[in-house]
């Protein structure tokens, strides 16, 4: 049985086995991150509101969420700071939904999350579980401005309902816009071809 998580090694012998990630895996990836993303500011909003607010849908792009909020709960202006704003939004048919406002704080650990785990490994623990790494253009782990311009591009791609994903993908190499942008690729491994190689 193979293990779950199996970092991306960078020795020369392994680069024959690389290959472009596919759309599939870059979005399984990026779902696994939302959750790692998602469980983290749920647990800092439920500590810090004392327990009475928490999320019901978790974002995996970008820290916007839906919470649950009881009846009795006021949030004040400071309370913005940390996540306990928030929207309440009539649906037509009867329904009332919280839509928090974005949080400065879960945008910082957003930023830092994904230029961090860029920086160090090439990969978030979602890359490592779907075995697909970060790579510039010669090879090299990017670095830590690469990493954070890829975030904003990122961002940027998701602001007109996804499309900056979807107009500058190259089916050849599966580069989007923002790889191009940050002359970086996502690619797959296979850990096992790698083990045999050495």
């Amino acid at each position: 049985m193979k293990p779950v998580f199996q970092r991306y090694q960078s020795i020369s012998s392994a680069r024959q086995f690389l290959h472009p990630a596919s759309l599939h895996d870059r979005i399984y990836a990026q779902f696994l991150d939302g959750i790692v993303l998602g469980v983290v500011c749920s647990l800092w909003l439920y500590l810090v509101s004392g327990g009475e607010l928490y999320f019901l849908w978790i974002s995996p792009m970008i820290p916007q969420f839906l919470i649950q909020v009881p009846e009795h709960y006021f949030s004040v202006t400071a309370d913005f700071w940390w996540g306990g704003a928030f929207v309440t939004v009539a649906l037509p048919y009867g329904e009332v939904i919280f839509i928090q406002y974005p949080v400065p704080l879960f945008w910082l650990l957003y930023l830092l999350y994904y230029t961090y785990f860029g920086y160090r490994w090439g990969q978030t623990p979602g890359k490592i579980v779907k075995k697909v790494v970060i790579l510039s253009e010669d090879g090299s782990p990017p670095g830590w401005e690469q990493s954070l311009l890829r975030w904003l591009g990122y961002v940027i791609s998701i602001l007109p309902l996804g499309l900056g994903f979807w107009i500058g993908l190259d089916r050849k190499e599966m580069r989007t816009w923002y790889d191009r942008w940050t002359k970086t690729r996502v690619l797959s491994y296979d850990p096992l071809s790698v083990e045999k190689s050495d």
